[in-house]
């Protein structure tokens, strides 16, 4: 799925290894080259960056002018979407049973050994708790040290994205 800036600027990414902007009325911008495909949807920072995670391992965060403002190496593909928490934080997860915790600046807050590959796009509520699933059917609750508040197995693989309901209650399928 694209990602939309306040401007209006669509921003997605493809198997090509290509982020792509477009302006409201289609027309390009600019793209940016990364290591490998890029499978998962783009996030906008407060700040306008557009943060994308790659096949080739790393997590970018790319200005609204396209170019390059910082890029993390993770230990393993990021196939998972970022999610930002109300301070900036950015959260992905890697192919490699890792769920990371990042400063805005795209230095590493912490980081979580799971129990499997991490997929699909975690979820940040309101305190700062992330909620990330595991291809082994572990969903976690991690809070803003990076250290298990409960897990919960479900039994069998999950690789869609937990939902917060406003009540707080976890959504996953």
């Amino acid at each position: 799925s694209p990602a939309i800036g306040a401007d209006g600027t669509v921003y997605f990414g493809a198997d090509n290894g290509k982020l792509y902007a477009f302006d409201a009325q289609g027309g390009g911008k600019w793209e940016f080259a990364t290591g490998d495909a890029l499978v998962a949807s783009p996030a906008i920072a407060a700040d306008g960056s557009v943060i994308i995670g790659s096949l080739d391992g790393h997590l970018y965060a790319v200005g609204a002018d396209g170019v390059e403002k910082w890029r993390f190496r993770a230990n393993g593909k990021i196939a998972s979407s970022p999610a930002i928490g109300l301070d900036g934080a950015i959260h992905f997860g890697s192919m490699k049973n890792t769920l990371y915790a990042l400063n805005p600046d795209g230095t590493k807050r912490w980081e979580f050994a799971a129990d499997d590959a991490l997929v699909a796009s975690p979820a940040v509520a309101r305190d700062g708790t992330v909620y990330a699933a595991s291809l082994s059917g572990t969903l976690y609750a991690v809070d803003l040290a990076g250290k298990t508040k409960w897990q919960f197995q479900a039994g069998d693989k999950v690789n869609s994205s937990p939902a917060i309901g406003p009540d707080g209650t976890i959504y996953f399928g």
